[in-house]
């Protein structure tokens, strides 16, 4: 009893500082609560990277697939200077660069060649890219097999609908956080710091309370045989 009264006297002489801890504590987690109760997601949207793009044919196909590549993310036309495209890598002011070579129906579409791209290692958006871009040249080869001229077969790969994907809820499958969550989480946190903290603080000494201290040493100190 001595070790628990002594530990009441504290929490009673701190309980301004119990109290600030609390309310610290419980405004927080009211202000996170109140962030994510307004996001919600209703659908998923493609995510749109910094493209640069080095146009050496300026035909109808190089001009049907930047079109597309606008559509999709953020294009910005470079030059065909070597220095200038790395110093756009390197300050990030694109992650992906494309460079359409000349005669690219005879390149990339007829000899099937892999179109020229400089990305930034590591990144995953440039797989991600890899296989937009990919998936156009296919279109394309596929509409020029079937007869469509250069310029008709851009146009198509241009109108060519893309997928559409939204989030479906329902009462049963819903997985929306309950509202009292958060602050009980923060309530039991913060309850255990200051505990801890009252019990470990310096509060908590020999030289302020020579009982308490004693009677704490002997209640954890092992029997004597």
């Amino acid at each position: 009893m001595t070790v628990f009264k002594g530990y009441m006297r504290i929490m009673k002489k701190n309980t301004g500082l119990i109290l600030l801890y609390l309310g610290i504590f419980f405004g927080v987690t009211m202000a996170l609560q109140a962030a994510a109760g307004k996001e919600t997601y209703t659908s998923y949207e493609s995510e749109k990277i910094k493209i640069g793009v080095v146009d050496k044919d300026n035909g109808p196909l190089a001009e049907g697939l930047v079109k597309w590549l606008e559509g999709t993310h953020h294009v910005t036309m470079l030059e065909d200077n070597r220095e200038k495209l790395q110093e756009e890598l390197f300050y990030r002011n694109a992650e992906y660069i494309v460079q359409i070579p000349k005669d690219f129906y005879k390149t990339c579409i007829v000899q099937d060649n892999p179109i020229s791209v400089t990305k930034i290692p590591g990144s995953y958006t440039s797989f991600y890219v890899d296989q937009q871009i990919n998936a156009w040249l296919n279109n394309v080869r596929t509409y020029i097999a079937s007869g469509f001229s250069q310029k008709e077969a851009a146009k198509a790969a241009l109108e060519q609908p893309s997928s559409r994907v939204s989030m479906y809820q329902d009462t049963e499958t819903t997985s929306e956080t309950p509202a009292y969550t958060y602050p009980l989480c923060s309530l039991s946190v913060s309850g255990c710091s200051v505990l801890f903290h009252g019990l470990y603080s310096s509060c908590f000494s020999e030289r302020r309370y020579p009982e308490t201290y004693a009677g704490f040493i002997r209640f954890h100190s092992p029997a004597e045989p």
